[in-house]
């Protein structure tokens, strides 16, 4: 079995990590997450083949022990970016949202 330093370093070809200790942490408190990723990935391409995609784990300071990992998808194209996530999630994630176990979410992000 991979170590978590190997996963994350599968992963960081793949995404940009916002602040690598705590995506460790999670992901290792969160395994199901490490494969979800990774399949997704090319999924995720087919609608933004261009776009940054960073992971970043969000904490709600308001709801006790909410914390999620973000996928945010940081496009040039604000016009057509929320039309091709709505895409992929009717396409793809809809599909695959158990297996997140609600701790992977998305968002749009612009540059």
């Amino acid at each position: 079995m991979a170590s978590t330093i190997e996963i994350t370093q599968s992963l960081e070809q793949l995404y940009t990590f916002g602040r690598a200790d705590e995506i460790q942490s999670f992901l290792s408190a969160n395994p199901c997450l490490v494969p979800l990723l990774e399949e997704a990935y090319p999924h995720i391409r087919r609608y933004f083949p261009d776009a940054q995609l960073l992971l970043e784990v969000i904490t709600d300071t308001e709801v006790a022990g909410w914390v999620t990992l973000f996928l945010h998808i940081i496009s040039s194209q604000p016009e057509k970016a929320l039309g091709k996530l709505h895409e992929f999630e009717d396409d793809y994630w809809l599909d695959n949202l158990d297996r997140s176990q609600n701790k992977l979410s998305f968002s749009i992000g612009y540059r």
